[in-house]
């Protein structure tokens, strides 16, 4: 009898050590993202807020088209390493991230051109670049291109009931666009509590539409 129990005992510590946990999904590392702020190419103080809202608006586009599959840093965290020296490979890995988006913007008459790079921080492999020209209110659907194209090289596909939302035009109008992504700028410079230009750049978006 002792012996059956003994048996049984080993039995149990054996089923114990040998059958793994499983994996919560929460375990498995996600992917890593920086977009740094895009260059103003021009190097003009008046089109600073091009490419701060662009860079604004596209890490938070990014950010929830693939929530829970994409771990994108925060606007916040980027912003320091505007006009930095540093090279690629040292940002990523101060940043700790997998994945780093350059970019520069420069506009041209009527047109903005945006240069984008994905960039892999282990071995710094260019994975997709490419460059856009088009009018302002085109920027729009252009910045959703870029989106979906990361997460392409990535290979993340977003939803399409996502990616619908993403691509519905908010408005045709150039001055409202302009507008609007100098209001998305302003917030960004805002000193505490005070977001007077901010607001007013975005009735000026409003009137404009």
């Amino acid at each position: 009898m002792a012996l059956i129990v003994l048996i049984a005992g080993g039995l149990a510590v054996y089923r114990y050590w040998s059958e793994p946990e499983p994996i919560a999904n929460d375990a498995v590392r996600r992917p890593t993202l920086a977009i740094m702020v895009f260059d103003n190419l021009d190097q003009l103080p008046d089109m600073d807020f091009l490419s701060t809202a662009l860079t604004r608006e596209t890490t938070d586009k990014i950010g929830q088209l693939y929530s829970g599959r994409l771990d994108v840093i925060a606007h916040g965290s980027v912003v320091g390493y505007r006009g930095s020296r540093k090279s690629l490979h040292q940002v990523g890995r101060e940043l700790e991230v997998d994945y780093v988006v350059e970019g520069g913007v420069r506009k041209e008459r009527e047109n903005v051109q945006l240069t984008i790079r994905l960039t892999r921080i282990s071995d710094e492999a260019r994975l997709w670049v490419e460059e856009f020209n088009r009018s302002l209110p085109e920027v729009y659907q252009v910045q959703n291109q870029i989106i979906e194209k990361i997460g392409s090289s990535l290979g993340l596909k977003p939803n399409p009931a996502d990616m619908d939302a993403l691509n519905r035009i908010a408005t045709f109008s150039e001055p409202a666009r302009e507008a609007y992504l100098r209001g998305v700028d302003e917030r960004e410079r805002a000193s505490r509590n005070d977001y007077r230009a901010c607001i007013a750049s975005f009735e000026q978006a409003i009137k404009a539409d």
